[in-house]
Order: structure tokens, then sequence, then C-alpha cells
């Protein structure tokens, strides 16, 4: 469906099976990786810091409680806490604002 939406041609055999996932074992795992194992906003790497990475709905705040690895995004434990969900907070922007800042 993705590739329909963006108007790229439909895989075909094997292509199909080989998703964004593919290779992976878990969503918390493709989504890690696709982020190269750092927080979306302080840029910060787990192997060097010692945080732990959590995952971010990036449109919950408006419904969008989906687990698409678009919604998805890497956020590590002190920028993913209840005041930065909060108004001014790194993580409250509009759901567009919040994708352009942090791009996957």
């Amino acid at each position: 469906l993705k590739t329909v939406e963006n108007g790229d041609n439909v895989p075909q055999g094997t292509d199909y099976q080989h998703g964004e996932r593919y290779g992976y074992s878990t969503l918390r795992e493709a989504v890690f990786a696709r982020d190269n194992y750092k927080c979306v906003c302080c840029r910060k790497s787990t192997i060097k810091s010692g945080l732990i990475l959590k995952m971010h709905h990036l449109g919950y705040r408006i419904g969008d409680r989906s687990n698409r690895m678009s919604n998805l995004a890497t956020v590590c434990s002190n920028c993913h806490t209840s005041k930065n969900h909060q108004k001014g907070g790194k993580l409250f922007q509009p759901e567009n604002t919040l994708r352009e800042a942090f791009p996957c």
C-alpha cells in the first residue's frame, strides 16, 4: 500500500516480502536501527551516553496512536519525559512540525 501511495512500482516476488522491517525481529528494533540508535531530539547515542532508548508516537497528541514506522521515533529517557510532552516541551508540537524537525 505504501508503494501505491508514493506512486512507485508494486513489488513483485521476493521484493514484496522485503519491506522496511525486513531483517528485524521487532518493530522496536527496526525503528531504533532506522534512527541509528540515536535520540531524535538530542542526537545522543546510547553507546556513548548510556541512555535508555524509548519509542515515541509522533502523532499521539492529535489522536494517531498507530504503530506505523512513520509514526514512531527514537527518543532517549532524558528527552521522553512528561515535561517534554506538555505545552512548550520538545515533544509537544503539531504532528507535521515534529516530523519536519525530526525526519526519519
